[in-house]
């Protein structure tokens, strides 16, 4: 009985350990992957941060008001990009989260085009977006990024087709209520509700959701998920117009530094329009170099 109850707790043993190296395998191609994400989005960040540099000097140089519109898409496409290497950074946990203002009705309807795409012909989205404005206090990316990750999952568990929906609306929830819906107070929020027509989950499935490395495909009958975020408060006061007006500019001289050429170049040109004497260096030891041989001019430095 003794040997038997030995091989029984060996056995439960090699198991375990199994089990915790394909965790540890599992994060050693996470921590990779975070890596990559990190690498092509600071290269990616580069690109759209020349390319928005760019795109705002012809902005104010338009006189046209068709040219003006064409600009404002470009600057207005290269920021949902933006919003897209913020969810890798995230992803790769060297995003520092930026808590602000966010049209919830708005930032889900422009990342629907990108949803579309991401589930494919098969699925069919449906988005139902509430008629009262919602403005929430959040992350826009950290917003797209839990979206996107349910929509694959819904992907995944629909090989066959089927609906995809997301609708928000504002709701009251009172003191009875809050225990019930998993908030900590009662007050006025934005639900956001993800659902599908895909396998689900069944209850064993359900209570496993946020295991780290827990993940099956159950057969079920659907999943919907609902995110409840507080409903920021009433929109400040705008700012008067006349402190809007960008700043005049200057005469004096600034050493800029950096290793990518386009946002050297970008920048560059910025300063020379605002009026300042720009005096270029890429990065390594020629910012120094520069430094010293104009460092009686020099009254700024950017690095």
């Amino acid at each position: 009985m003794v040997s038997m109850r030995a091989r029984a707790e060996h056995s439960l043993a090699g198991k375990e350990k199994e089990r915790l190296e394909e965790q540890l395998r599992h994060m050693q191609r996470m921590e990779a992957v975070g890596h990559l994400a990190a690498g092509i989005a600071h290269e990616f960040n580069n690109i759209l941060t020349a390319l928005m540099g760019f795109a705002c000097m012809l902005e104010s140089r338009a006189e046209d008001p068709r040219q003006r519109r064409s600009v404002e898409q470009i600057l207005l496409l290269a920021d949902r990009a933006a919003n897209l290497t913020r969810g890798l950074l995230a992803f790769s946990r060297r995003h520092v989260i930026e808590i602000r203002r966010v049209d919830l009705n708005e930032t889900i309807k422009s990342f629907g085009k990108i949803l579309a795409k991401l589930i494919g012909e098969d699925v069919e989205l449906k988005i139902r977006l509430s008629a009262e404005d919602i403005t929430v206090m959040a992350d826009a990316g950290q917003i797209e990024q839990v979206l996107m990750n349910l929509a694959t999952n819904a992907r995944d568990a629909m090989p066959q087709g089927g609906f995809f929906s997301i609708s928000t609306e504002v709701v009251r929830i009172h003191e009875g209520l809050v225990n019930v819906n998993g908030l900590s107070t009662p007050g006025t929020y934005a639900l956001i509700s993800v659902s599908d027509t895909g396998s689900g989950m069944d209850p064993a499935t359900l209570v496993k959701i946020f295991d780290p490395f827990f993940t099956t495909k159950e057969v079920g009958k659907g999943t919907t998920f609902r995110i409840y975020l507080p409903v920021a408060d009433e929109k400040p006061s705008e700012v008067p117009a006349e402190k809007l007006l960008p700043a005049p500019g200057g005469t004096e001289t600034v050493l800029f530094a950096d290793d990518d050429p386009e946002i050297l170049d970008m920048m560059s040109e910025t300063l020379s329009m605002a009026g300042y004497t720009v005096i270029e260096a890429a990065d390594g030891n020629e910012p120094l170099r520069r430094f010293k041989e104009n460092k009686d001019r020099v009254q700024l430095v950017i690095w």
